[in-house]
């Protein structure tokens, strides 16, 4: 039987991931703060601003048996203009997107190295990261920095047989809509409005959280991960057009999108 490790296992895609991996055999093991009851995993605490319950929670999952595959769900997003971010609000930001998805890649990269029988690590990114939206930009940057990290962290470990990539969702229904957080102020008014407005509505019209666990069981069972994978043909679509277009017919379409 093989072992997946997933933090943010209680709900949203991390609970679609558990569940998954339940069904097809898998022994699942999750994180969450409280480590509340979940039918589809042994639950353990982890608290992502800490290094210490990182470190812990690790440790012990370690110790429950041999981990295949670690599973970084974890996360959260505030809303607004980038001018009114407080600087407690930038802080919390950037230390739940990315530094505290980066203590969990490091402890997964440290631990599955002692391990010394290779395994997987997969990131759960966002499309935002490579196309960056306007009133979600820390957001957008904290997930840009994340496949900045894998892309440059998968280098240095295939020497250990430890492969990593992100998996890049796109608008998704879950309880991260009603969970968005905002900024304190909102000076740009009728424009960030809209903005958030439409992302809610995408959002809540979104796919399944379990399309984007499915993408990391193809992940988990790829002869070779590649750096990242785009959730579903419109968004592997939509990143690849985004990328090759000039600048100012990328600026037009995200106006039109978001703040016409």
């Amino acid at each position: 039987m093989k072992t997946v490790f997933i933090t943010g296992a209680s709900s949203g895609i991390g609970l679609a991931c558990a569940e998954l991996f339940n069904q097809k055999g898998w022994r699942v093991i999750g994180t969450s703060r409280s480590a509340k009851e979940n039918p589809f995993a042994e639950m353990i605490p982890l608290e992502l601003g800490s290094n210490e319950s990182i470190e812990a929670a690790f440790a012990k999952a370690f110790s429950m048996a041999k981990i295949d595959l670690v599973v970084q769900c974890a996360g959260a997003g505030t809303a607004g203009a980038f001018e009114d971010f407080s600087d407690e609000q930038l802080a919390a930001e950037i230390d739940t997107l990315f530094t505290g998805a980066a203590r969990v890649i490091k402890a997964a990269v440290s631990h599955l190295r002692k391990q010394n029988q290779g395994g997987r690590i997969v990131v759960i990114g966002s499309v935002a990261g490579r196309i960056p939206l306007p009133y979600q930009n820390v957001y957008s940057a904290c997930k840009a920095a994340l496949l900045s990290l894998v892309s440059s962290v998968r280098l240095e470990v295939r020497q250990f047989d430890i492969e990593m990539c992100v998996v890049e969702p796109g608008d998704t229904k879950t309880g991260f809509t009603a969970a968005r957080r905002f900024t304190k102020n909102m000076s740009y008014g009728k424009d960030c409005e809209r903005a958030i407005a439409a992302f809610e509505r995408d959002e809540l019209n979104g796919v399944s959280p379990m399309t984007s666990a499915l993408e990391v069981w193809r992940s988990a069972n790829r002869k070779h991960l590649r750096a990242h994978y785009a959730v579903c043909f419109q968004y592997k679509l939509l990143c690849f057009i985004f990328a090759i277009c000039p600048g100012f017919i990328r600026e037009f379409a995200l106006k039109m999108l978001y703040l016409k």
